[in-house]
C-alpha cells in the first residue's frame, strides 16, 4: 500500500508547471544518462551504513543538466520522495542552487545514509526528482518537477562480527632485530557495539628468522572501525631473500557460544635495507647558507670591534 501512495504521488508530481508557483524560463532539466544514473535493480546496503556516490560506491555518480537562455539564472535542485521514514540523503539534495549558466550539466554528489533500526529485506522505493524551485517560498516545489529517476534499495545483513584484513607480502629490512608486521582487525557494524578481540599470530620460522607465538587482546573497537595488531619478527640474522609466513587467528566471543573468528596468512621477505641520505642535495645547500650567514655575522661583529 505505501509503494502504491508513493506511486501515485510521483504521478501527480511529474509534471504540471502550468499550475505550479514556479515560472521556469528554461527549457528543460533532466537527469544526465549513463554512465552516470544509478546501477539497475536493488542497491544492498545494510543499516547504519552510508553509501557515497562522490566515491561511487553504489555504481557511479550522478549529474543534471539544464538548458536555458543566456541570463535566465534558474533556481532548481533535487528531492527525494521514499516508501521508507529515517533514511538521509546529504549533500546536494534538499536545496535550491543557482544556476548561473545557460547550459550545462553538473555532477550531483549526495549520500544515502541507512538507519540504524531498518529491518532486514526492507525495500526502499526512491523517486530521485529534479525540480525547480517555488517562486514565492523560494523552495524546492515537487508541483515544479521536470523530471525523475526510481531506485530501489535493499537493506541486507551487516559485516560480520570479526574481520582480518593485511597485505599479501610484507618486505622487512636485513638485520631489523623487531620488525612489526601489521594486521588489521575490523568492527565493520556500524550498528553494533564496540567489540573486544583475542588474536594469536604464529608463523613459521627458517632457518635464520625464529618462530613467533604471540597472542594479546584488541579492546573497545568503535563499530565500524578498525584497529592494528602487530607480529614482531627478529630478522637480525636474515639473509637478503629469506621468507617466512605468519598465520593470525582473531577472535569475537571466543568463550562464549558461538564463537565466531577470522584468519589470515602474510609473507614476508626480507630485503636489503636501504639507509636514509643525510647529506642530500637540499642539506647541502642548507648547511653552506647556513655557514656562509655565520661567517657574515663573524666577519660583522669582528669589523665592529676593531672600529
Amino acid at each position: 500500500m505505501k509503494k502504491l501512495l508513493l506511486l501515485a504521488l510521483a504521478i501527480l508530481v511529474i509534471p504540471n508547471l502550468v499550475h505550479a508557483q514556479c515560472t521556469p524560463v528554461g527549457t528543460g532539466l533532466e537527469w544526465y544518462g549513463d554512465p552516470f544514473v544509478m546501477p539497475a535493480g536493488n542497491i544492498p546496503i545494510f543499516a547504519g551504513q552510508t553509501l557515497e556516490w562522490a566515491t561511487s560506491e553504489a555504481g557511479g555518480c550522478l549529474a543534471i543538466c539544464i538548458t536555458a537562455p543566456e541570463g535566465a539564472n534558474e533556481l532548481c535542485g533535487t528531492m527525494v520522495l521514499d516508501s521508507e521514514t529515517g533514511w538521509i540523503y546529504g549533500q546536494d539534495f534538499g536545496t535550491c542552487w543557482l544556476m548561473e549558466e545557460a547550459d550545462g550539466c553538473w555532477y550531483w554528489y549526495f549520500d544515502v545514509l541507512c538507519p540504524l533500526d531498518a529491518v532486514v529485506g526492507t525495500i526502499n522505493t526512491c523517486y530521485f526528482i529534479t525540480t525547480y524551485c517555488n517562486d514565492i517560498s523560494g523552495e524546492l516545489d515537487p508541483a515544479c518537477a521536470t523530471d525523475s529517476m526510481l531506485v530501489y534499495f535493499e537493506v541486507i545483513d551487516p559485516p560480520v562480527e570479526i574481520a582480518i584484513f593485511q597485505d599479501t607480502l610484507t618486505e622487512v629490512d636485513q638485520g631489523v632485530t623487531s620488525a612489526y608486521i601489521p594486521f588489521q582487525i575490523c568492527n565493520g557494524d556500524p550498528s553494533a557495539d564496540p567489540r573486544d578481540y583475542e588474536y594469536w599470530i604464529t608463523s613459521l620460522g627458517s632457518i635464520r628468522i625464529p618462530a613467533i607465538d604471540q597472542s594479546g587482546e584488541l579492546l573497545a573497537v568503535p563499530p565500524g572501525d578498525c584497529g592494528w595488531v602487530y607480529g614482531i619478527i627478529d630478522a637480525s640474522a636474515a639473509d637478503i631473500g629469506d621468507t617466512d609466513e605468519l598465520t593470525i587467528l582473531g577472535f569475537f566471543n571466543a568463550a562464549g557460544p558461538g564463537g565466531i573468528y577470522d584468519t589470515c596468512v602474510q609473507e614476508i621477505i626480507i630485503v636489503e635495507a636501504v639507509g636514509v641520505p643525510l647529506f642530500t642535495r637540499p642539506v647541502v645547500t642548507i648547511m653552506v647558507l647556513a655557514m656562509i650567514l655565520a661567517a657574515a655575522v663573524v666577519m660583522r661583529r669582528r669589523a665592529s670591534s676593531v672600529a
